[in-house]
């Protein structure tokens, strides 16, 4: 399971599941976190069977809410592959350096 952090770090938290005792309430065990880009917060988080991991981000460093509402640029789509460093913009999705 993937969740967005915004309390003391802006993270991709990562949990697994154990639902095999359905005696049980689910347990969730903590595996680990991705970090986002500084000054990046993310607002939803998917993943591609390969591990592969997206997020998306409303503003990015340099932009508001307000050039937001006013149909500028602001936000992408954030993505990171399995195994890999970093947190790029992914091709495509949003414009790089702003």
């Amino acid at each position: 399971m993937l969740v967005v952090n915004h309390g003391g770090r802006e993270a991709i938290e990562i949990f697994a599941v154990d639902y095999r005792d359905t005696r049980k309430q689910p347990a969730l065990r903590w595996q680990g976190c991705l970090a986002m880009p500084a000054g990046h917060v993310a607002n939803s988080v998917a993943s591609y069977s390969d591990g592969t991991v997206i997020a998306t981000v409303l503003t990015r460093p340099g932009t508001s809410i307000t050039d937001f509402v006013r149909g500028q640029p602001t936000g992408g789509v954030y993505e990171r592959a399995r195994r890999r460093t970093g947190f790029p913009l992914a091709a495509g999705h949003g414009t790089a350096g702003q």
